[in-house]
């Protein structure tokens, strides 16, 4: 009875421990300037998904250069509020 208890625990334990860390993938379109950029990011809820697709969006629209405060504060509102993929 002892083992049984224990082997319930067990499986409890790791059930519970993989339902905490299920992640689920979610899809996001961004434009501008014209351009079209989708993220599919895994996360454990929406919002968890989508600041870390709005972080890869910022990086991508911003590139490698050096940009104005005017456009950053536009790539941000555009990687803020993704459109329905």
């Amino acid at each position: 009875m002892k083992n049984l208890n224990l082997l319930m625990l067990s499986v409890l334990t790791i059930f519970s421990f993989n339902l905490a860390n299920a992640s689920e993938t979610f899809n996001f379109k961004y434009q501008f300037q014209g351009e079209v950029l989708t993220i599919s990011q895994e996360g454990h809820d929406q919002n968890h998904a989508l600041s870390i697709a709005a972080k890869s969006c910022f990086r991508h629209f911003k590139g490698n250069k050096k940009i104005n405060e005017s456009k950053g504060l536009d790539i941000i509102d555009v990687c803020a509020n993704p459109k329905k993929a």
